[in-house]
């Protein structure tokens, strides 16, 4: 289901211009999905954002940056969100944005191999 929707918004040309920008630009309602810069990511120098689908698929999370020097879109994880709950705590097959989570970490070094542009 996740690689479908994944496919649907890939040819939605509204779609991806909503991609590219951070939920406070979004003036719209959008009952498909929402996305937003990620604060840890943000604070780190890097613009990467989330993808939250809607509905059925509201456990994921898509981990994507946007590179307007090429306006191409670089998917850079697929995440499960981490269920509220203390059982889940520790658990890193779920992701909750942490800094030091191994998903994290990968994602930084994917995003600097692209040479994507940061901020300073």
């Amino acid at each position: 289901m996740l690689e479908a929707f994944l496919d649907q918004m890939d040819e939605s040309e509204e779609a991806i211009w909503k991609l590219t920008r951070d939920y406070a630009e979004q003036n719209y309602p959008d009952p498909i999905f929402n996305c937003r810069l990620v604060r840890s990511f943000q604070d780190a120098g890097y613009f990467v954002y989330r993808l939250r689908p809607l509905k059925a698929l509201g456990q994921f999370r898509v981990l994507y940056a946007y590179d307007g020097r090429t306006e191409e879109i670089h998917l850079l994880a697929a995440v499960r969100k981490r269920p509220e709950g203390p059982e889940f705590e520790g658990d890193d097959s779920y992701y909750e944005y942490e800094r030091d989570h191994p998903i994290s970490v990968r994602v930084r070094a994917e995003y600097d191999k692209l040479g994507l542009p940061r901020f300073h």
